[in-house]
């Protein structure tokens, strides 16, 4: 499960870089077509905000792989989560992209820490 996850999480956050820089492109493309490139509209701003939030969304869906990788479940669930959603707060459209990060968020709840043994350390410690 940790596979999946990791590679969905990879898989999402790349697209969501992907696509912010291409809205960072296309806003930098738009304001230099502007009379006043000084003066920038509501829907120009929220474009830019959009892309850079969603390639803050692809460096936390890297952490939060790597975090499944090391089954945290918790933790790289909550991270993925944000990725997830936080882009799609600001732009509706961010969710065609990161509803990958939403399900692999949902599937990293699932996974669970492996047992550890104290055997080798409290034999250790013990002999002294």
């Amino acid at each position: 499960m940790r596979w999946l996850v990791s590679i969905l999480g990879a898989a999402g956050g790349a697209a969501a870089g992907h696509v912010g820089l291409q809205w960072l492109g296309d806003a930098a493309g738009r304001q230099a077509t502007l009379a006043d490139p000084s003066v920038a509209t509501h829907d120009l701003v929220l474009v830019w905000v959009a892309g850079y939030v969603m390639v803050a969304a692809m460096v936390a869906a890297m952490v939060g792989s790597l975090l499944a990788w090391q089954q945290r479940g918790r933790s790289a669930g909550t991270v993925l989560l944000v990725a997830g959603v936080v882009p799609g707060i600001i732009d509706l459209r961010a969710f065609l992209v990161t509803s990958v990060l939403i399900l692999a968020a949902m599937l990293a709840y699932g996974l669970t820490a492996p047992e550890r043994t104290w055997t080798g350390r409290h034999a250790h410690i013990s002999s002294h």
